[in-house]
């Protein structure tokens, strides 16, 4: 089982990571091709960015990876969440709604972070279980 949750975790963040690269499409389709296009930003970020955040710290407690591989798919969850909100602040505080680009460079960063995490686990020949 342990071996399956590394796989996942590799899997998934990997998945997490294109699904940013089609987000930042979506965004610039926006921009570019039309206002529409980010009801489409919104739907994809929500459903399929946050959902796959969500199940990386799950697929990391079940491979086994330790604390600090967890808390790390843990905060990515967390900024993803920030990110979702972001927007809605945009005629109360748009300076803060206005980090909604920096976050992504965070969300990004995390990203490639927990992918070489999840390369080193699922490259384990035998993946012993990292103490919590």
């Amino acid at each position: 089982m342990v071996r399956i949750g590394r796989l996942a975790f590799l899997a998934i963040a990997y998945l997490f990571l294109v699904s940013i690269v089609v987000q930042v499409f979506v965004a610039g389709l926006g921009i570019f091709a039309g206002e529409e296009n980010f009801e489409l930003h919104a739907i994809f970020g929500f459903t399929a960015v946050h959902g796959l955040s969500l199940l990386l710290p799950i697929a990391a407690a079940i491979g086994r990876t330790g604390r600090r591989t967890i808390g790390l798919g843990l905060l990515l969850f967390v900024v993803v969440t920030v990110q979702v909100v972001l927007p809605g602040l945009r005629v109360d505080m748009p300076i803060i709604a206005a980090l909604h680009t920096v976050n992504a460079l965070l969300i990004f960063w995390l990203a490639l972070r927990i992918i070489g995490m999840a390369r080193t686990f699922a490259s384990a020949s035998d993946p012993p279980a990292v103490p919590a």
